[in-house]
This record gives C-alpha cells, sequence and structure tokens, in this order.
C-alpha cells in the first residue's frame, strides 16, 4: 500500500461523499457532493497538491513491481481527475432541477 493513499482518498471522500458511499465507506451517508465552482476548484487543488507532492512521499525505485504498477495507477488517476476538473462544466439547472 502506497502511504499516501489513505490520507487521499480521506480527502477524496470528503469532496466526494457520494463516491465515498458508493466504495462503501458510510461515514459521509448524510452529505451531497458540492459541484459549486469553489468546491470544484477545491477538487483540483488537492489533485495536483497530490501530483505534485507524490514523487517525494514514495520512492518508486524502493517500489515492488506490484507497488510501482499502484503508483503508477494513482498517477495516472490523479492526472486524470485533474483534466476532468478542469475541462467538466456543470450546467446550473443540472444540480438544481430547474
Amino acid at each position: 500500500m502506497l502511504p499516501c493513499r489513505d490520507p487521499y482518498l480521506e480527502e477524496c471522500f470528503q469532496f466526494r461523499p457520494l463516491e465515498a458511499t458508493q466504495l462503501g465507506d458510510h461515514r459521509f451517508d448524510d452529505r451531497l457532493d458540492d459541484l459549486s465552482a469553489a468546491a470544484r476548484q477545491r477538487w483540483r487543488g488537492h489533485y495536483r497538491r497530490t501530483l505534485d507532492e507524490l514523487p517525494g512521499t514514495v520512492d518508486y525505485e524502493q517500489l515492488s513491481a506490484a507497488g510501482k504498477i499502484d503508483f503508477e495507477i494513482l498517477q495516472h488517476e490523479l492526472t486524470r481527475a485533474l483534466w476532468l476538473a478542469g475541462a467538466r462544466k456543470v450546467r446550473p439547472e443540472a444540480r438544481t432541477g430547474a
């Protein structure tokens, strides 16, 4: 297990409580995702910070073959999430049903 995985997921679950519930973490069942522009900006900051800190947090060369695969999966997922968070535009009527 990568040492930064748990703090990353913890913050993700706080930002995206529906995802936490879908993955079986029911601590956030009383909340909905905040889809505001400010919230999406926080998501981007979280993804960018985690992606930037990853190489300094984990010594890639010391990882097992499976650990290297996990590292690369997390790195690619962060890159994907960062791109999606910046590219996706949420229409206000999609949030409110109006």
